[in-house]
C-alpha cells in the first residue's frame, strides 16, 4: 500500500458459497488517522453495471421489458436521437447491458467537486451544463462491435425510470437492495449527510493526498454511482453464483442468470494475448478451464475497485481501494488471494510449467534439426569407401546439453529481470512526492473549470521543487486547460517550459498553438498544428482527430481563429 501510495483497501472474500471474511487495512483520509473496518463505504464506481444488469432483468424476466426491443418504444420521457445509425439496426436493451449499442460515451470520467451544481438525467443524457459529458448518442451501427459505453447505462436508467415511474434509487432499493439485505449501500449522487459523519474512505491522488472536498459527487447512478461496502458488493456477488447453479432465486431464476452470463461478445482483445467475452453486465473469461465473472470500477480522482467470482468453484473476492494507484494494488490483491485459495498456480509453479514447456520446445528443434542435418550428411557419405558416421547421441549431446542449460539461464535471468522491474522503487524526496501531488490537485482544479487556483497551486508545486518533471500528457493537460478556462495569456509561460520539457515536443503542439491561437498569434499557431498533425499521423490517429485539426489549420491559415466560444465550451 505504502508503495503505491494507496491510504487504505478494504476486502471481502467468498469461499464455498459463503462470505468466509472481510477486513479493512489502512486509513480512510491520508490526513487523518481513522483505519478502514469492513463497514467502511467506497464508492463502486463501475462494479454498480452490474447492479444495473441485475436490476434490468428482473424487470425482463417479469414480463415489463423485452431485452431485444426497440429501446425508444420503451422510453418516454426521453428519446435517443435518430441518426443514420440508428437506421441501419435497433438499439436495444440486450445491446445496452452488453456494450453492443454503438453508444459514443465510454466513461464519465469526472466528477463534481463540493457545491458545484449537478446536472439531472436529461442533462447528462443531452449533455447539456452543468453535465461535464458530450451528448449521448449512437455513432457506430448498432450490434456491429464491442465498445464500452457508461453513456448507454445511463440510457438503462432513464429507461427503468421511465417503466417504473420510480426514482432510481427506489428502483435498486426494491429490486436489488432489499432482496439481498444490502443495508450499507446507497444511490445518491450526493453522500447523505447522515452517512458523511460514519464510515467513508476519502479519494487520493497518485501522490497519496486527499482531493479537493475529499471525494467528487456522481449523479451517474445507472454506470454504478452509489456507496457501498465490500461485504454488500459480495453478497450480491454470492447471489449470482448461487443463481447461476439453481441454489437460490432471490432476485433471478437460474435460466435468466445464466442467460446474464452468456457472451454477447466474444474474443474481446484483453490483456497482450488475451480476450475476454462480455455478457450482460459481466466480463467473461476463462482461465484453466474456469469461467471468471468480473467487473472493475475506477474513478480516476481516487477510487480503484475490483469483483471477480468464480462460480465453479463458489468462490469470490471483493476488493476496494481510495487510492489512484489502487489499479496495480487490486491485482496483486487479487493474484495473492486467489493463490492461497487454490483458483491460480503460484509464481513458481508458472515459472517451471513455462520453463519445462520452453524447454522441451527447446530440445525437440534440436533433435529434429540434428536428425535433419544427419540425414542429409548420411546421403552425402553413401558413396563407396567411406563409412558411417558417428550417431545423433555421440557427436551432439554436448550441444544440446549446452543449449538446455544456457537456455535456463536465460529464462531465469528474464524472470527475474520482470520481478525487478515489477517491484519497483521510488528515489523521489517527500518534497518531489508533494510537488506532484500538489500539481494533480491543479489539474483537478482547472478540470473544475477553477483555473485561477489551479494556477496558484501549480505555483506551490513549482516553488517546491524547481526542477519539476511531469509526464508529456501532464504537460500537455495544463496547458489546455488553461487556454479552455480564459487564462491563456498567464499559460503562455508554462506552454512554453512545456516544449522544452516534454519527450515528445510534437505532441505539446496542440495546447501551445491553441494558446497562440487565443492570444492573435495565429501565424504561429497554424505552425505549430501543422506539427501535431504529423504526430497524429505517426501515431495512427488521423482516423477521427485528423480531418479536425486540418480543418483548423485552414483556417488559421486564412487568418481566421477557429476557436469560438462554442468550440472552447465543447471542449470544456
Amino acid at each position: 500500500m505504502e508503495h503505491y501510495y494507496v491510504p487504505g483497501v478494504s476486502i471481502a472474500v467468498i469461499s464455498n458459497y459463503e462470505i468466509e471474511w472481510a477486513k479493512g487495512y489502512g486509513v480512510q483520509d491520508a490526513e487523518g488517522r481513522q483505519p478502514i473496518t469492513p463497514e467502511t463505504v467506497f464508492p463502486p464506481a463501475s462494479i454498480g453495471k452490474a447492479l444495473t444488469a441485475v436490476a434490468s432483468l428482473h424487470y425482463v424476466e417479469k414480463g415489463l421489458l423485452d431485452l431485444d426491443q426497440n429501446a425508444n418504444q420503451l422510453l418516454t420521457s426521453w428519446k435517443i436521437p435518430e441518426n443514420e445509425f440508428t437506421a441501419q439496426s435497433d438499439v436495444t436493451l440486450r445491446r445496452l447491458l452488453s456494450h453492443t449499442a454503438g453508444i459514443n460515451v465510454g466513461g464519465f470520467m469526472r466528477g463534481y467537486l463540493q457545491g458545484e451544481a449537478l446536472p439531472t438525467l436529461t442533462q447528462i443524457l443531452d449533455g447539456e451544463r452543468p453535465a461535464n459529458n458530450q451528448p449521448i448518442l449512437v455513432d457506430s451501427e448498432p450490434g456491429a462491435q464491442w465498445r464500452y459505453s457508461g453513456g448507454g447505462y445511463q440510457i438503462i436508467e432513464q429507461l427503468l425510470v421511465d417503466l417504473t415511474g420510480k426514482p432510481f434509487p427506489v428502483i435498486m432499493r426494491e429490486s436489488v437492495l432489499d432482496p439481498l439485505g444490502m443495508d450499507s449501500t446507497t444511490y445518491a449522487a450526493v453522500l447523505p449527510e447522515e452517512m458523511k459523519s460514519e464510515e467513508v474512505a476519502a479519494a487520493h491522488g497518485r501522490w497519496g493526498q486527499a482531493i479537493e472536498g475529499k471525494w467528487l459527487n456522481s449523479p451517474y447512478m445507472g454506470a454504478g454511482a452509489a456507496w457501498t461496502t465490500p461485504t454488500d458488493l459480495a453478497q450480491f456477488a454470492n447471489e449470482v453464483m448461487l443463481s447461476i447453479s439453481g441454489q437460490s432465486n432471490r432476485i433471478l431464476s437460474e435460466e435468466m442468470t445464466n442467460m446474464m452470463i452468456t457472451p454477447q461478445a466474444e474474443g474481446i482483445p484483453f490483456l497482450g494475448p488475451l480476450t475476454m467475452d462480455w455478457g450482460l453486465g459481466w466480463q467473461l473469461n476463462d482461465l484453466g478451464g474456469m469461467q471468471f465473472l468480473s467487473h472493475g470500477g475506477d474513478i480516476p480522482e481516487g477510487y480503484q475497485n475490483l469483483l471477480v467470482v468464480v462460480p465453479e468453484r463458489g468462490w469470490g473476492v471483493v476488493i476496494m481501494t481510495n487510492g489512484a494507484n489502487g489499479d496495480a494494488l487490486r491485482l496483486e490483491i487479487l493474484y495473492t488471494l486467489a493463490v492461497q485459495y487454490g483458483i491460480l498456480p503460484t509464481l513458481q509453479q508458472i515459472g517451471w510449467q513455462v520453463y519445462l514447456l520452453l524447454l522441451f520446445l527447446t530440445l525437440l528443434i534440436v533433435w529434429v534439426s540434428v536428425f535433419l542435418i544427419h540425414r542429409i550428411r548420411s546421403r552425402k557419405s553413401a558413396a563407396p569407401g567411406k563409412g558411417k558416421e558417428g550417431g545423433i547421441i555421440q557427436v551432439y549431446k554436448v550441444p544440446t546439453l549446452i543449449t538446455a542449460i544456457a537456455f535456463s539461464v536465460l529464462f531465469y535471468a528474464a524472470l527475474s529481470a520482470g520481478v525487478s522491474a515489477v517491484e519497483g522503487d521510488s528515489d523521489l524526496s517527500s518534497e518531489q512526492v508533494e510537488a506532484q501531488a500538489l500539481v494533480e490537485r491543479s489539474l483537478l482544479l482547472g478540470q473544475h473549470g477553477r483555473m485561477d487556483e489551479a494556477l496558484a497551486v501549480f505555483g506551490q508545486a513549482d516553488t517546491l521543487d524547481p526542477a519539476l518533471e511531469l509526464s508529456d500528457n501532464t504537460w500537455n493537460d495544463l496547458c489546455v486547460l488553461g487556454s479552455l478556462w480564459g487564462h491563456a495569456a498567464e499559460i503562455m509561460d508554462l506552454c512554453e517550459r512545456a516544449l522544452v520539457s516534454a519527450d515528445d515536443t510534437r505532441r505539446m503542439r496542440f495546447g501551445h498553438g491553441l494558446a497562440l491561437a487565443l492570444t492573435g498569434d495565429l501565424e504561429g499557431a497554424s505552425a505549430d498544428f501543422k506539427v501535431y498533425l504529423e504526430w497524429i499521423k505517426d501515431q495512427g490517429l488521423y482516423d477521427p482527430y485528423g480531418m479536425e485539426i486540418e480543418r483548423f489549420i485552414a483556417e488559421l491559415d486564412a487568418r481566421r481563429n477557429p476557436f469560438d466560444e462554442t468550440q472552447l465550451e465543447q471542449w470544456r
